[in-house]
């Protein structure tokens, strides 16, 4: 039976992670970049971030092998009371923590912000440029899609419109504006708390694995 990790390696396993990580959503951002333009990558930062972590947690935690820095600290990841390889049931929960969640958290608590604010009436009716497009200069490009698929695009299209537009009551409006703040402070401080604990024990530097 191999010893546990000792802190140092443990930290450094996860700094380069990071970095391996970071470097994955470069490579992401510069490709999409290219492909999509300026404009929507900047409206999809959240979601190439998504992506990469996804593809990075996906090639190596999910299907059973080490991470980049775990490699490179000689770690193997183990389920702690039997000291036995990780089950695929606790890799897919360590993937879904590790990637989904903290997208999850921070789209649903800015969108939680966004509905308990007023609603902003313009003076004018305001008209997509895309409506506003001839319609023989939209139908080449909707012909490409087959029917069930511009159908379920156009479906996306109107429920996202009416989430957007949607609003929340007054008195409702203002639960949120008073808890949003305060369950941020209260993820902040138990992360604090998370890492106290890993620097005083020297296990679980990832809430996720915990």
């Amino acid at each position: 039976m191999f010893p546990d990790a000792a802190q140092p390696d443990v930290v450094k396993s996860a700094l380069k992670d990071t970095y391996y990580r970071k470097a994955l959503g470069k490579d992401f951002h510069e490709t999409l970049l290219r492909l999509m333009g300026p404009r929507w990558t900047q409206a999809y930062q959240q979601e190439i971030k998504l992506l990469a972590n996804g593809c990075y947690y996906g090639l190596n935690t999910l299907v059973g092998q080490q991470t980049l820095g775990e490699e490179y600290c000689d770690i193997v990841q183990v389920h702690q009371p039997s000291h036995l390889y990780v089950s695929t049931l606790r890799r897919t929960a360590l993937f879904i923590f590790a990637v989904a969640i903290p997208y999850l958290y921070k789209k649903i608590s800015a969108k939680l912000l966004i509905m308990a604010r007023p609603r902003l009436v313009t003076p004018f009716p305001f008209t997509p440029i895309r409506q506003r497009l001839a319609p023989h200069v939209l139908e080449p490009a909707q012909e490409l899609l087959p029917s069930p698929l511009r159908v379920a695009k156009e479906w996306i299209e109107k429920l996202k419109q009416r989430v957007d537009a949607y609003r929340f009551d007054e008195a409702t409006a203002v639960l949120v504006l008073k808890w949003v703040p305060k369950v941020h402070s209260a993820v902040r401080i138990f992360k604090r708390y998370h890492l106290g604990l890993f620097y005083l024990f020297g296990i679980f530097y990832h809430l996720s694995k915990r």
